[in-house]
Parts: structure tokens; sequence; C-alpha cells
């Protein structure tokens, strides 16, 4: 199961301020910020800066996975990176 791994909060008012260290849910990601449910469940945004995107095992193993980008393009042909 996919996973953010919270390594940093450059802003204390951010829901997850108090999360460094832990896990929260992976809910896929935004164009600047990466997708996640709040302990409240509302979904919200965890900057691409402060977390990493990990695979969680059954077994409790956590592995770090390399974030790939995807580009997609627009009507006029112009790539955007995601």
């Amino acid at each position: 199961m996919k996973m953010l791994r919270i390594l940093a909060c450059k802003d204390p008012l951010m829901w997850y301020a108090n999360h460094i260290g832990e896990l929260v849910p992976y809910c896929g990601r935004w164009r600047e910020a990466y997708k996640s449910l709040e302990p409240a469940g509302y979904l919200n945004r965890v900057e691409f800066e402060d977390a990493e995107v990990v695979e969680l095992a059954p077994d409790g193993t956590i592995t770090a996975l390399a974030e790939t980008q995807t580009q997609m393009t627009n009507d006029q042909g112009q790539m955007t990176i995601l």
C-alpha cells in the first residue's frame, strides 16, 4: 500500500506539522502537491518537499519509491510535466 512519509514541514500551520516521521495515506497527487487524508478525514495537501512516497508491505516493511514524472500534451501540443 502506498503511503506518504512526512519528512519535514516548513509551515507550522499545515495539518501534518505534528506528524513528522509518521506515515499518512497517499491518495495521489495534484500538480503542485501530494493528496492525503488528514486525521479528520478531509482530503488535503502535503507539499512535495515535505514528504516521500513509500510502499508499506503487509509485514510492515517500508520501501521508498522513486516518483516518476508523467508527461501530458494539451490541445496546442504543449508538454506538461506532472
